[in-house]
């Protein structure tokens, strides 16, 4: 460590790495998280979270969701309590804190500190973990639950007296409750147990994670819905290349590079490797950071269209251990200098691709309204209609706002709204007044008989409520 800080403890030099991680990952959340406007999917949490009823709810969620009720349970008693929906983010904004300061003191069991401080700036700034890091959705608490789960294994695995097999039931529990991806980890963390069985207690800790497992079984015949209703059907058929870019994806926003993404891979397992040579805690490290994703990708060759980089973010943590340890296995001049240059790398790749990721649908509806919009009037939208369609019905008053099925014939409306996403559909509203919001445009004009044949050259679609008489809804 520098002399500045030579006569710090290393505990607590630690602990102040930890800390600024963590500070770190609030300063980036906590601005998104009361600026953004709510976008398609957290609608959807949004609405599960504030049924009156929690039988309601979990049959809303078992309907509309693709995950175990733990994150809407816990928002749906902070709404009981009457905190307001928005302010429920805060249970993604502390996961996301809270994994950025624990992987500092995690990480640094099996590495300098340098290389630990890394781990936990990866956490910051990786794409999806600032990407989800504030949002009303459950992969910042899915990805603390994996991390908690292994804490408390290692300490089980310790000494499995009842207190710490308690806590590892828990931990199983909670993780399996949160987010289905989330059984991956726990296999990487089973044959941990299985490969340690000669120095642990094996039958009392397989016992302490299959009572964790209870719920989940009990939650069987609602996971059977929600997978039969289709939910998973809209990810994309198997793809070798995107299974190899997986951990480039968790890192890096936009399209990945297929160097950089075998770059990443690479030092992950080579992290891995090192990571198992080292120590049983770097053992169990590395089967939590390659195993889920070999599994995942196995099971999505096999048939089932499960994957999506962010139902991985549970094996993130441990790559990003992977990846500093991967770094601090070089010479220790060479270490240094590779660590300091992947953070930098990582700081301006955060800084060049910070910009903004939800469109402001709050914006946009407060300016419909102010236009004079109201439920009778139809919106033409040229855009992804429902990406649009869904926040703009939480934010507009009246009636529910659907993607309708097309025009009614010889019906007429008095006037139509126009919203146009990065200059599509400009020439529908060419010369009439705009209102802007960064690349959208919302402008209203007369209704006329060749509206609806012209908007459909131009690729527009029809947003309506039931109260739009000129509209058909499905």
């Amino acid at each position: 460590m520098s002399a500045g800080l030579s006569h710090i403890s290393p505990r607590l030099q630690t602990a102040l790495v930890a800390l600024a991680a963590a500070a770190l990952s609030a300063a980036l959340n906590v601005p998104r998280a009361i600026e953004t406007s709510f976008w398609q999917d957290e609608v959807g949490s949004a609405r599960v979270i504030t049924i009156s009823s929690p039988f309601s709810m979990l049959r809303a969620l078992v309907g509309t969701e693709n995950h175990p009720p733990a994150f809407y349970s816990l928002g749906w008693i902070l709404d009981r309590l009457g905190v307001p929906v928005v302010w429920d983010r805060a249970i993604s904004v502390l996961a996301a804190t809270a994994v950025s300061g624990l992987v500092v003191l995690y990480a640094r069991r099996m590495m300098p500190l340098w290389g630990a401080a890394l781990a936990g700036l990866v956490t910051a700034l990786g794409w999806q973990f600032w990407r989800h890091g504030w949002e009303l959705r459950p992969y910042s608490l899915f990805a603390l639950a994996c991390l908690l789960f292994v804490l408390a294994l290692e300490r089980a695995a310790e000494q499995p007296i009842r207190g710490r097999l308690a806590l590892l039931a828990a931990a199983v529990a909670v993780g399996v409750m949160t987010h289905y991806f989330f059984v991956l980890s726990l296999c990487g963390g089973v044959v941990w147990v299985y490969l340690g069985r000669a120095r642990l207690d094996l039958r009392r800790m397989l016992l302490a994670i299959g009572v964790g497992l209870v719920p989940l079984v009990a939650w069987a015949p609602a996971f059977y819905k929600q997978f039969e209703g289709g939910a998973f059907q809209t990810n994309p058929d198997f793809s070798l290349r995107s299974a190899l870019e997986t951990y480039g994806a968790l890192l890096v926003r936009g399209h990945v590079n297929l160097l950089l993404a075998l770059l990443v891979l690479a030092l992950v397992l080579i992290g891995a490797l090192r990571l198992w040579h080292l120590s049983e805690s770097g053992r169990l490290c590395a089967l939590c950071a390659v195993v889920p994703v070999a599994l995942a990708s196995l099971v999505w060759l096999a048939g089932p269209d499960i994957y999506t980089v962010k139902n991985l973010l549970g094996a993130a943590p441990f790559a990003a251990v992977a990846i500093a340890a991967a770094l601090a296995a070089l010479p220790r001049p060479l270490a240094i200098a590779a660590t300091a240059l992947a953070a930098m790398l990582l700081v301006v790749g955060y800084v060049d691709r910070r910009g903004q990721i939800i469109p402001d649908y709050d914006r946009v509806a407060a300016l419909l309204v102010q236009e004079g919009w109201n439920e009778h009037d139809p919106i033409l939208v040229f855009g992804p209609p429902y990406q649009l369609a869904h926040p703009l019905d939480w934010y507009l008053p009246g009636s529910r706002l659907e993607v309708a099925a097309g025009w009614r014939e010889g019906r007429a409306c008095d006037r139509v709204f126009v919203i146009s996403v990065g200059g599509h559909g400009r020439g529908l509203i060419a010369g009439v007044p705009t209102r802007n919001v960064r690349r959208i445009a919302i402008a209203r004009i007369p209704y006329r008989p060749d509206l609806a044949a012209e908007a459909g050259l131009r690729g527009g679609r029809l947003l309506a409520t039931r109260a739009v008489r000129c509209a058909r809804i499905a």
